[in-house]
């Protein structure tokens, strides 16, 4: 994990049982009444939750133009002038795949004298993360998505100081004191982790490791692109973004003219293709690009996904919009 991501060293690696955990723990541990803080109208809730327990801060949420990286990066400057503690940003929106430009984001954060969060959970193992290269100050992911681990799994990477621990107890060291031990990951990783996932997380590195994470992620964009312009073609299908780039996560979120999305996921699954349907936790997401009332229908597509499986998917599309 520590080569993988460039974390500053092994200790700085806590394991969590999924990422909304490692989210939650560097929020509510980290956070404080009276900082204020800037987001993107494209969180998720394991970000928009915890920021909403904290009573007494001040949110902003920066506009983001996925298809302009420059005029993202000159929102952040603007927002920044008025001062802020924190940024707690997705690196990719997991509704529409798209990214952020998190190495400059995180430059004009540190220059203006505030830190990072980030939610990698669409991204980690998928979109290469180096942590010094890009100042990230924490880094908050789960095993079983582009990780290829096993689900009940998750981490942070911390760059800094250590956020205050959500749990207390058992940790393997200290244990004559009453306190908890305040440094990481003892502070952070109380009780029996589970560990089976967590060597299985490891069999995940290693896969991607084995690949390659860069050639890996331009076959995924290769088949997200295909699933897009193929969508495009079609008649009665309705997209919401510009293509999968380079840049992006391979997620394409579509619907079907005159269904909810949830009916067209089980037309779908009823032919043999899942996909995932409604909302997906996002719903700042949907508000930007006028979905809140029908959802999208998501395609996520990773390393065992095939042209084949596309052109199937394509052709399953067309018979139902018939």
């Amino acid at each position: 994990m520590k080569e993988f991501f460039n974390a500053p060293s092994v200790e700085s690696v806590a394991f969590t049982q999924n990422a909304t955990a490692s989210l939650n723990t560097c929020i509510l541990g980290l956070i404080a009444p009276g900082d204020r803080v800037l987001t993107t109208e494209f969180e998720h809730n394991s970000v928009r939750r915890p920021l909403y327990r904290i009573k007494g801060i001040d949110v902003k949420k920066v506009k983001v133009n996925f298809d302009d990286a420059e005029a993202t990066v000159k929102q952040f400057e603007s927002a920044l002038k008025d001062g802020a503690e924190w940024l707690v940003v997705s690196h990719a929106s997991n509704v529409w795949g798209k990214s952020l430009p998190l190495r400059a984001v995180c430059k004009v954060a540190h220059a203006n004298g505030a830190r990072v969060i980030v939610d990698a959970a669409q991204s980690a193992g998928c979109l290469g993360i180096d942590i010094a290269a890009y100042g990230i100050d924490y880094l908050c992911a789960p095993g079983h998505k582009g990780m290829y681990g096993p689900q009940g799994t998750g981490f942070i990477i911390i760059n800094g100081e250590a956020p205050k621990p959500l749990l207390a107890g058992g940790t393997g060291s200290n244990s004559l004191s009453p306190e908890q031990p305040d440094y990481p990951p003892d502070s952070l990783e109380s009780g029996t982790l589970n560990t089976p996932a967590i060597s299985g997380l490891r069999k995940g590195i290693e896969f991607l490791n084995s690949v390659g994470v860069e050639k890996l992620h331009v076959r995924e964009i290769s088949l997200a692109r295909r699933a897009y312009f193929g969508l495009k073609s079609i008649n009665g299908v309705v997209l919401y973004t510009s293509p999968p780039s380079e840049r992006d996560a391979p997620v394409v979120s579509f619907n079907l003219s005159g269904r909810s999305s949830f009916e067209t996921a089980d037309l779908y699954d009823k032919r043999g293709i899942c996909l995932r349907a409604g909302y997906h936790c996002a719903p700042d997401a949907h508000e930007k690009y006028g979905t809140l009332e029908s959802g999208t229908v998501r395609l996520s597509l990773g390393a065992f996904n095939t042209a084949y499986e596309i052109d199937r998917f394509l052709e399953i599309t067309q018979k139902i919009l018939k």
